[in-house]
């Protein structure tokens, strides 16, 4: 297997799925460090075989561009033996890369503070996406979170944050991750950042609140999707200037429309839509998986009259998540779009 991984000279990205198995030889999986020129590495490993594998191959390559940790433990430690993992063999190793693109996963909570601690800067990481666990310590002390990113304040543009439990089973609902993400990003300027990723799934509303209000001035791309947005919560998000909004999934309403348009100044706009009503409040109905129609009928009737003159949006996408458009209104929609907006270059329903 050696030989076979060695004679891969064109070799670009490497993923390595190493959890339990101890044993294993590890020499064999560094083969393409040395002969590949790669520029992506992933790692979907526990501590403690990330330790064989990187003493293994002490010294890294010059070509990695890209790192995407997925971490775990086989629980055969102390706490101080994975701190002294993260400070002394992960951190180093990362510390002799120049990368510009990291992505930080965890299957369970773990204390990274000795990890981001140890790290020096990367003056060229411009992509940071972080996985949060739902139950504490989360990703360990929020202020050496806060400033890891500080320290990358320069360089930053894209940052993509989504909170995840994936070692439980059942839904955890922890509020502890709500106070945790405050201590995190309240002191955190990246004076770079332009676009910002919130997955709003497990993500508490008051946190993405906090973060979208601490980059409003470089932020030109926003997209805010994993769970439903009443029109209360896309109000109290305060979105700024953008030349990308992404959000969803809404509900449609001619009320939505009148608050995107008199307060949300974007280029791009990409809806995802789960259902349309013809008044904010008012509940969808469905029949066999299908709204009933006559509410969609009722839409396209209060919005007959509207005219957004001043709104510079240019592209406008209104994707329908779970349940299918029904093809008659395809049409539909994108002629209302385009009478209501007068904006509008690209319409996609």
């Amino acid at each position: 297997m050696g030989d076979v991984l060695g004679s891969l000279p064109h070799l670009t990205e490497y993923h390595i799925a190493w959890v339990g198995l101890q044993s294993a030889p590890a020499p064999f999986l560094c083969t393409p460090f040395g002969s590949s020129p790669l520029t992506k590495l992933t790692l979907e490993i526990t501590l403690e075989n990330l330790q064989t594998l990187l003493k293994s191959q002490p010294s890294f390559f010059g070509t990695l561009r890209e790192l995407d940790l997925f971490l775990r433990t086989d629980h055969a430690l102390d706490a101080a033996g994975y701190d002294m993992i993260l400070s002394r063999t992960l951190a180093p190793m990362i510390n002799s890369l120049s990368l510009q693109m990291l992505s930080l996963r965890l299957w369970e909570p773990i204390d990274l503070s000795p990890f981001f601690s140890a790290l020096y800067p990367q003056p060229k990481l411009h992509t940071l996406s972080l996985s949060i666990p739902l139950t504490a310590p989360h990703l360990g002390n929020p202020d050496s979170v806060a400033a890891f990113l500080n320290m990358h304040s320069r360089t930053l543009r894209n940052l993509s944050l989504r909170a995840t439990d994936l070692s439980s089973p059942i839904p955890i609902v922890d509020d502890s991750l709500s106070q945790w993400m405050q201590r995190a990003f309240c002191a955190v300027n990246l004076t770079s950042l332009s676009s910002l990723e919130l997955a709003m799934g497990s993500i508490p509303y008051e946190s993405a609140q906090l973060c979208i209000s601490r980059f409003p001035r470089t932020l030109a791309n926003l997209v805010i999707t994993g769970r439903h947005l009443s029109m209360a919560e896309v109000r109290g998000l305060r979105i700024p200037r953008l030349r990308r909004l992404r959000m969803g999934p809404v509900t449609l309403s001619p009320q939505l429309m009148d608050y995107l348009a008199a307060r949300v100044a974007v280029q791009r706009l990409e809806l995802v839509v789960s259902d349309v009503v013809p008044r904010d409040g008012e509940e969808p109905i469905y029949e066999d998986r299908e709204q009933e129609e006559s509410q969609v009928c009722k839409f396209f009737q209060e919005m007959g009259e509207r005219r957004y003159e001043g709104w510079g949006v240019r592209h406008l996408e209104v994707a329908r998540n779970a349940v299918p458009w029904r093809r008659r209104y395809e049409d539909g929609f994108s002629d209302l779009w385009s009478r209501c907006v007068p904006s509008l270059r690209e319409v996609a329903v």
